[in-house]
């Protein structure tokens, strides 16, 4: 057993260590549920900079050189401030509806713009890009009435496509299309979800037969607020919900873990020449989630995040948001949207997620026997940190290599203390270290210890 004075010590210095990822995907959950209730308020509210949300838009036209796309930004935004300025404030979910898919569809076409307006900020509500994810959120509710027949016996969608029929003189299998769709809304045995990923399927198969209609099509209204374009985006995330719950369902995720190595390998100088070591390290974290028995699939896709954002924070510069995992899925940052809109649109029930370390007996029995052990003085601690340190500065390197041998020889080496004495040492000795060199706190935190944890994990041990 440890010694009372070292139980008393890590208690002292355990709300220093930074444990925010165990709680980032509660933290994500509650973030996106206020952002949700209170979109309304983005009518009246201000950024950073004091400006209303029409004003973070124009924030972009200084940006603009060329007269051409100055001249199509002022012909949007007459129209944008138009239709918000003078909405029903009644319904400001409607609102914001209706403004985020035109602004979304103006962006689609000025990929400029976005770029430029991408890292901006809506105050305390959130990024610029989460407005879109929220009016993805609220057209799923708006949409309810989709698979109800309306007061001609009929159905809205069916009604809307057969009376903008003229839109389709060319497409191929518009008949078969049309009628899969009516197939599928005279369908009163099947579950609203499952209607969801199946009228996916149909949309998604037929503008891939049609792309050059894509648009027209997306632009149809089919009952106010919903358009076609707010229908794909929805039933979209339904359609990745269910591939990610029937991967699970059959083990059959691993894939994802084949994905994300060789998105991480071909990023030749990103860790060299340490590469190899940190692609397989993140593949090797999430293959033990993934064999990790989860109740649902809502725990396993939220630890899966919990990782990926641990990961991003370690590794920067790793772009890992931009590995497309499948046509279908999409990229990393895509799951994490569809995760966020199964959990508030109670798709998928949040509980609080798995962490690799929950297993702390087995975890903390391996991390301690790997720092104790004696490699002909050679320090387990200063190895593993070489596996990381290339983006060090010469004297982070060497100010910790002498630490490293320090613990090595003062404390591994030191056949007079036992186990429950050196552990306690060695957490002494990098706390006075992280202390001392504050600004290196995360990079001594992220030192892998083997394949079993971090010095982060180390500390963690001991709550």
């Amino acid at each position: 057993m440890f010694y009372l004075p070292f139980i008393v010590y890590i208690l002292t210095i355990a709300p220093f260590v930074d444990c925010k990822g165990i709680y980032s995907q509660e933290e994500l959950f509650k973030s996106a549920i206020i952002r949700k209730a209170s979109v309304g308020d983005l009518l009246n509210a201000t950024d950073h900079n004091g400006n209303l949300l029409i004003d973070t838009i124009s924030y972009a036209y200084p940006f603009l050189y060329r007269k051409n796309d100055q001249q199509r930004f002022d012909d949007f935004m007459n129209d944008f401030e138009s239709m918000v300025l003078f909405s029903n404030k009644t319904y400001p979910y409607k609102t914001m509806l209706n403004a985020a898919y035109k602004l979304k569809l103006f962006l689609k076409v000025n990929p400029n713009v976005h770029y430029i307006l991408m890292d901006q900020q809506f105050g305390k509500w959130g990024e610029f890009d989460s407005l879109f994810e929220v009016a993805t959120q609220i057209a799923d509710n708006q949409m309810k009435f989709i698979f109800d027949a309306n007061a001609n016996g009929s159905f809205d969608l069916i009604d809307k496509i057969h009376a903008d029929d003229y839109l389709f003189e060319d497409a191929k299998h518009y008949a078969g299309f049309t009628d899969s769709i009516i197939e599928l809304m005279y369908d009163q045995i099947s579950i609203y979800n499952y209607k969801m990923v199946k009228l996916f399927s149909i949309l998604d198969n037929f503008i891939t037969s049609n792309y050059n209609i894509k648009t027209s099509l997306m632009e149809i209204e089919v009952k106010e607020p919903i358009n076609m374009n707010m229908i794909y985006d929805v039933t979209k995330n339904y359609y990745r919900i269910s591939i990610i719950e029937n991967a699970l369902k059959q083990n059959s995720l691993s894939f994802v873990v084949t994905k994300i190595n060789s998105c991480l390998k071909q990023q030749a100088n990103l860790f060299a020449p340490n590469k190899t070591f940190v692609a397989d390290e993140f593949s090797s974290l999430l293959n033990q989630l993934l064999q990790y028995k989860a109740s649902s699939a809502s725990e396993s896709i939220a630890s899966i995040i919990q990782e990926y954002e641990k990961f991003n924070s370690r590794y920067p510069d790793a772009k890992l948001s931009t590995c497309v995992i499948s046509s279908k899925l999409g990229s990393f940052e895509d799951i994490k949207t569809t995760y966020t809109f199964a959990v508030v649109q109670n798709i998928w029930k949040y509980k609080q997620v798995y962490d690799i370390n929950q297993n702390k007996t087995q975890v903390c029995s391996n991390i301690f026997k790997s720092l104790l052990e004696d490699n002909n003085a050679t320090s387990t601690l200063l190895e593993n940190t070489k596996k990381i340190w290339e983006q060090w500065t010469m004297s982070e390197k060497n100010t910790w290599k002498n630490a490293c041998v320090n613990i090595q020889k003062r404390i591994i080496t030191n056949n007079n203390l036992s186990d429950d004495i050196k552990l306690e040492k060695i957490a002494s000795t990098i706390n006075d270290y992280t202390t001392y060199y504050k600004t290196r706190f995360s990079k001594i935190n992220s030192i892998p210890i083997e394949s079993f944890g971090s010095v982060e994990d180390f500390f963690k041990c001991f709550n």
